[in-house]
This record gives C-alpha cells, structure tokens and sequence, in this order.
C-alpha cells in the first residue's frame, strides 16, 4: 500500500482526466444523438428491442469528435481500473469523486473564457516548445 498522499495524487490525477473527459463529451454531442437517446418506445416494443433500436440510432448519429471522445473516457477508466487492480493504489472514492467534479469544472471554465474571447489569441503558442517564425510563411 502506498502512503495516503501518493494514493491522493494517482487517483486525483484520473479523476482529473475522467473528469475532463467527461465534459468534453458533453460538449461534442450532437442534437441528433440526443434526440436518438431519448426516443420514447413504440408500442408492442420489447425493452431489449427499444434499447437496441436505440442504440443503433445513436451510433449511426455519432460523429468522429464523439467516437474519439468516448474512446478517450473508456481510455481513462481502463487506467484506473488497471491502477486500482494492479499496483498497491487504494481507491478513495471521495477523492476520485472531487477530483471529476474538478476536471470537469476545469474545462468547463476554459470552456467559457474560449467563447467569451477572453483567451489572448497567442496562448497556444506561448506553451509551444518549438517557436515557429510565422512571418516567413
């Protein structure tokens, strides 16, 4: 078993990515996919029929941005759950709580500031570790 604070910083760093991950699904979601999630059920219709017919609808509806989104978020938690199995992590459930609703909180805040304009155009290029001289192009 490893130390309280090592636990808190391995689950902390994926409920960090969870959570980010989360809210970027929720931000590439289609209208389409949406409406297909929450087609009502059609009468004489089976519960395991509406549920695939629905399924089926919203995989037709889904988009790359989304295919690569929920791939990533399936990513994440194989991680923790590979972490929690295989290496002496013990999972605290409060803190891999926190650290989703963190995440999420996070990108929904760089979110925002992006839509309102707030984000100084040349951010990227402040992190980038090869300056590009952009007026010889």
């Amino acid at each position: 078993m490893l130390t309280s604070w090592a636990n808190d910083v391995v689950i902390g760093a994926l409920g960090l990515g969870i959570g980010m991950m989360l809210r970027v699904m929720s931000l590439v979601v289609t209208p389409e996919w949406q409406a297909a999630g929450l087609s009502p059920r059609r009468e004489g219709e089976s519960f395991l029929a509406w549920e695939e017919r629905r399924t089926r609808e919203q995989n037709q509806a889904m988009t790359p941005k989304m295919q690569k989104a929920a791939l990533g978020m399936l990513a994440m938690v194989a991680i923790l759950v590979l972490v929690v199995y295989l290496s002496p992590v013990e999972l605290g459930w409060w803190t891999l709580l926190v650290t989703i609703g963190a995440g999420a909180a996070l990108i929904e805040g760089v979110y925002r500031l992006a839509r309102s304009g707030r984000l100084p155009d040349d951010l990227l290029e402040r992190f980038d570790p090869v300056p590009r001289n952009r007026s010889a192009a």
